[in-house]
């Protein structure tokens, strides 16, 4: 399990949890967890939405196995959304993709990824967390502009089209990270949920994208 930032990446991993666990029950128990909880790891301060007056806390981008948090953004459960509900859906899978992609691009060029690991446990986390460690260092080595990288070449993560917001180069790896483990329904606080809408309302008006509306329609 990991956290990684717009640059591709990795700020946090978690190594070793059984598969047969969902996502939501690993996260449940691991020291990030239990310390975002707490406020012991401290996330940036409150900001202002870019455009607006409205302060909104610093967030990690979860899928629908996670639980919605004050520092979690979660989807909308359910298929018969609302519009606005429905482009907040799609920003935020739009947003998620990149760990997604940084998963990709761990697999595509560490190899090993792509076969049984024949050793020990113990050994098999230290060769995940290497390739972990490996990849943040080429990748801070090569800067961060995909198109001028060694370690990540154009094609090897996604490209934003900002005529239509369509997707290029997706990496065929990719789409093996992308198997969510659905979680039960989370009863959190009525705060929280307003947060959502808050930033819903949001990414509807004020930080709306050109092509979200199409995009939304045609799905």
């Amino acid at each position: 399990m990991a956290v990684c930032d717009a640059d591709y990446k990795f700020t946090f991993v978690d190594i070793g949890a059984p598969d047969s666990r969902s996502d939501g029950g690993v996260f449940s128990d691991i020291q990030f967890a239990r310390d975002l909880d707490s406020g012991a790891f401290r996330l940036p301060p409150d900001a202002f939405l870019p455009g607006s007056t409205t302060l909104f806390p610093n967030f990690i981008v979860g899928d629908e196995a996670f639980p919605l948090k004050r520092y979690i953004m979660r989807p909308y459960p359910g298929q018969y959304l609302d519009h606005q509900k429905r482009v907040f859906n799609y920003r935020l899978s739009r947003a998620r993709r990149i760990i997604e992609n940084c998963f990709g691009i761990l697999a595509a060029k560490w190899r090993i990824f792509f076969t049984p690991i024949h050793t020990s446990l113990e050994k098999v986390n230290l060769i995940v967390m290497s390739c972990v460690c490996l990849h943040n260092f080429l990748r801070v080595r090569d800067g961060v502009t995909v198109t001028t990288a060694r370690y990540i070449n154009v094609g090897d993560a996604d490209q934003g089209d900002e005529d239509n917001g369509q997707w290029r180069n997706v990496p065929a790896p990719a789409d093996t990270w992308d198997r969510i483990n659905r979680v039960g329904a989370n009863n959190y606080a009525i705060e929280v949920k307003k947060l959502r809408d808050t930033l819903c309302i949001y990414l509807n008006v004020i930080g709306k994208v050109p092509w979200q509306n199409d995009i939304v329609n045609r799905q």
